[in-house]
């Protein structure tokens, strides 16, 4: 009881509210507890100077914790459940604009998020981040950064709310000050927000930051009594029972530790990360961090309209691996004529051009697709995949956009090499869906039966730099087909409950369902899966096999069904209401929404749709037919 008792006297003097004074401030404007005398923790605890050295920029509190034992290295928070919502608002620019939260200027995207996961996952913590917003290269990569906001706006972005975290992570009020926006009630504006978040997630211990130092003129006057005015305000809510706590962040990083005078480099990342971690621990030893209660919400949020397609621009340029469409003659009636020309053939400019009788007869046939887009994972953002005709695939890991707002889908990418060599498919029977539910896509063979073998993806060595360098296990037949062709066969979660379900598409584009009741268990044989049948699902809207697209686009996590016309690329929607009869059914309604996009020119045969930036929401996107090269539109409800 030492750590925290000490810990509540330093913090509030004592536990009424007629301790807070303003004698309890110091000359400086800052509460006693976040001076820094620059002395060690507790040396003597540790046996690697280095140790010492990350550690020795700490206030006091957090200091005479450190003498009681909470927050040694040894010492953080373990075996805990956490369900971390990072929370913070942006720095607005005459340069593009970005967060601290979503981790501007750190060299991966990852901000303070991987460090702190890093530091609670090594002691043996679950830890699952949420957000609507995705960024940075590590998996568990969701937060609620967003770009050119301040307080009153990022109150209004309540879809994660739903998912009951309980811990919040608030770095607020830095836009306020650099606009700036009315600074001297900054303060007052940040005390409504979290009056919001104790209501919407009374489990939560919310943890607000002292807001990071700047060298900006004019921000760098307006930060620090914002800052002494922070102290006040929760200390009050905290003596008052709300499970608010105040980190220190300008004691731990300093003006050296920035980038470009607003925002963190890596080693002032690293050191915001350490500052959560060690409030978290904090929280802990006076017992406030509780297991994460059932959650109703989707840390995605839903649109509510049809989507506004903002140009991103060329996003990838083919990496020189030729065409994206290629025309397979192996089972055609013309294969006789043509012998001349290999049983696949790469649909060129000049192919495309010519008038040859036997290169017209070609053209007829539906192409097959090198390109495609999955999450292989599990971060939301889809890779770029290029498979051969030998089924083997080439992939270039999604790093997601430094942009956030309208730029968001203005990915990069980091060449993963091979991923998968083949497994005795052609290109056109290779598909991408994620069977077993974990967020990350599979790699199945559709044969010429409509049969499926599948092998899992068992995810890559790390999170970063080789994230979709996955491994695969076998999985065997998971599919016996059903007696029809295997050209009709698509796979897209229906009923929103993470697994993809077998769909025949027909001719006349139609479509029937098979409902992925999930495997025997969540390891070895997570893909070998049962299925239910549902009967037809969709009676066809008039256009063929080949029009018929199921993708996301409300964010509902169920997939809709697009008529996407291969002449101009013009989309209709037919959006997925769900299944009347069972929530948990794939026999679902669908709603007319008309044309949503009116398509690209004369040529729509390289439409896709993928979520590039992890907002659950598919991007709308052109692949060049004869270099693979992407140009896409960022679903920007």
């Amino acid at each position: 009881m030492y750590a925290t008792t000490m810990w509540f006297k330093k913090f509030y003097g004592v536990p009424d509210s007629s301790a807070i004074t303003v004698s309890s401030v110091s000359e400086d404007g800052v509460y006693d507890l976040f001076s820094d005398d620059g002395s060690d923790p507790l040396p003597a605890e540790f046996d690697n100077p280095e140790q010492v050295k990350i550690y020795d920029e700490i206030s006091e509190a957090e200091a005479i914790a450190f003498e009681a034992g909470d927050y040694t290295p040894n010492g953080w928070l373990e075996n805990k459940k956490l369900r971390i919502l990072p929370l913070g608002v942006t720095i607005h620019l005459t340069a593009p604009i970005n967060s601290i939260t979503f981790g501007f200027q750190s060299s991966d995207g990852n901000g303070y998020r991987e460090d702190l996961l890093t530091i609670l996952t090594g002691v043996k913590n679950s830890v699952e981040m949420i957000g609507s917003v995705r960024a940075g290269s590590v998996a568990n990569n969701a937060n609620e950064g967003y770009s050119g906001v301040t307080i009153d706006q990022i109150a209004s972005y309540t879809s994660a709310y739903g998912q009951r975290p309980n811990v919040i992570l608030l770095h607020a009020g830095t836009n306020d000050m650099n606009l700036p926006l009315d600074p001297a009630s900054a303060p007052q504006r940040l005390d409504s927000l979290v009056g919001k978040l104790v209501s919407a997630c009374p489990d939560a211990t919310i943890i607000v930051a002292r807001i990071i130092p700047s060298t900006n003129s004019g921000t760098s006057t307006l930060i620090p009594p914002y800052n002494k005015a922070i102290i006040e305000l929760m200390a009050k809510r905290a003596i008052n029972g709300q499970h608010v706590i105040v980190v220190d962040m300008p004691s731990g990083l300093q003006t050296g530790d920035l980038a470009d005078g607003l925002h963190p480099n890596d080693g002032g990342y690293n050191k915001m990360a350490i500052k959560w971690a060690i409030e978290l621990t904090a929280a802990n030893s006076i017992g406030w961090i509780k297991d994460p209660v059932i959650g109703s919400g989707n840390t995605v949020a839903t649109c509510d309209h049809d989507p506004i397609w903002f140009p991103q621009g060329e996003i990838a340029n083919g990496a020189g691996l030729g065409s994206n469409r290629s025309l397979n003659l192996q089972n055609s009636e013309i294969s006789g004529l043509c012998d001349c020309r290999s049983k696949d053939v790469p649909l060129t400019r000049e192919l495309k051009e010519s008038t040859n009788k036997c290169d017209l007869l070609m053209k007829d046939l539906v192409p097959t697709t090198a390109v495609h887009f999955a999450d292989l994972n599990g971060d939301g953002r889809a890779e770029y995949l290029h498979v051969d005709n030998a089924g083997a695939v080439t992939a270039f890991l999604n790093l997601g956009s430094p942009n956030g707002g309208s730029d968001a889908a203005k990915v990069s990418w980091l060449p993963q090499g091979k991923i998968a060599t083949g497994v005795g498919a052609t290109r056109g029977g290779v598909h991408f869906a994620d069977i077993d539910g974990d967020g990350r896509a599979d790699y199945l063979w559709v044969h010429d039966d409509g049969s499926v073998d599948c092998w899992l993806n068992l995810g890559g060595p790390d999170n970063r730099a080789n994230a979709a360098k996955v491994s695969w296990l076998p999985q065997g037949a998971i599919a016996t087909g059903i007696v029809k062709d295997g050209a009709g066969v698509r796979f897209a979660d229906i009923n929103g409950d993470g697994r993809a379900e077998y769909l025949y598409v027909n001719t006349d584009g139609s479509v029937e369902a098979y409902l992925n009741l999930g495997g025997p268990d969540k390891g070895a044989n997570a893909a070998k899966v049962a299925w239910s049948p549902q009967g037809t699902i969709a009676t066809g809207m008039g256009m063929g096999r080949d029009n018929v697209v199921f993708t996301d686009i409300n964010g509902d996590k169920r997939a809709d069904y697009l008529a996407v016309s291969r002449t101009d690329g013009s989309v209709q929607l037919y959006l997925n209401a769900g299944a009347p009869n069972n929530g948990n059914g794939a026999n679902v309604v669908w709603l007319p929404h008309g044309t949503i996009a009116t398509g690209v020119g004369n040529d729509g045969k390289g439409i896709q749709f993928a979520d590039l930036n992890g907002d659950g929401r598919a991007e709308y996107i052109d692949v060049a037919y004869d270099t693979s090269a992407v140009t896409a539109w960022l679903n920007g409800c």
